[in-house]
C-alpha cells in the first residue's frame, strides 16, 4: 500500500479434508508476515483486526470475515492476511 489511511479487510475460506481435525483457526490483519495480530483495531501500528473460530462452531467449509481496520502508513507498505490453524495430531 501507498502512504496514507486504509481500512483493511479479509475473508479466509477453509476446506479441511475429511481425515484433518482442527481445533481453533485464527486469522488477522497484520503488516508483520507469518505473524498474527493483537486482538482490535488499532491506527498506526503493526496490529489490525483478529477473528478466532472453533472447529465445534462449524460444519464443513469454513468461512470467516475479518472486520474491517484502519492502518495508517507514512510509506509504502506490505500488508499481510495471517492464517494459524491450531490441528489435532494423532500418533
Amino acid at each position: 500500500m501507498t502512504a496514507g489511511d486504509w481500512d483493511v479487510w479479509g475473508q479466509i475460506t477453509w476446506d479441511a479434508g475429511t481425515t484433518t481435525t482442527w481445533t481453533i483457526l485464527e486469522a488477522a490483519i497484520s503488516q508483520t508476515s507469518a505473524t498474527l495480530a493483537t486482538a482490535g483495531a488499532v491506527i498506526g501500528t503493526t496490529y489490525a483486526s483478529q477473528r478466532q473460530i472453533s472447529a465445534a462452531a462449524t460444519n464443513g467449509i469454513t468461512s470467516m470475515q475479518i472486520t474491517p481496520a484502519l492502518i495508517r502508513v507514512s510509506a509504502t507498505t506490505n500488508i499481510f492476511l495471517v492464517l494459524r490453524v491450531h490441528l489435532v495430531l494423532v500418533h
